[in-house]
């Protein structure tokens, strides 16, 4: 459960670098911005229902405003969109498009891995 935050130290008094390459700091006040949630409690994620994104949130809003006013009669669209999504995962990890694949939460990409993995 989360617990109330009061106070959050600014990137700025407290800059954490990453772990990997210790180049540069986390923004962490950018990161509030973009998880809103950040700003009022701590989230301990554990992989079931994590804070949503502020980019997330819109696009969820601008799809059920759509769907709400126009059914599925901008299916077209939305397919187009999920292709650019794609398309934007593999350019981030250097994937081809045809190793992209978007599931609906990690369970699922889990257990659709499980029972395609030839078990012994």
């Amino acid at each position: 459960m989360p617990a109330p935050s009061t106070n959050h130290p600014s990137s700025a008094t407290n800059p954490v670098t990453s772990p990997a390459d210790g180049a540069s700091p986390i923004d962490w006040e950018r990161f509030r911005r973009e998880v809103p949630v950040t700003g009022r409690w701590v989230s301990l994620d554990h992989a079931a229902v994590g804070p949503l994104p502020q980019r997330a949130f819109q696009r969820i809003s601008t799809w059920l405003d759509q769907a709400f006013h126009d059914g599925d009669g901008l299916w077209t669209e939305w397919s187009r969109q999920f292709d650019q999504c794609r398309a934007l995962a593999a350019r981030m990890i250097n994937a081809d498009l045809d190793e992209i694949g978007l599931v609906p939460n990690t369970s699922f990409g889990i257990n659709m891995i499980s029972e395609g993995f030839p078990w012994q």
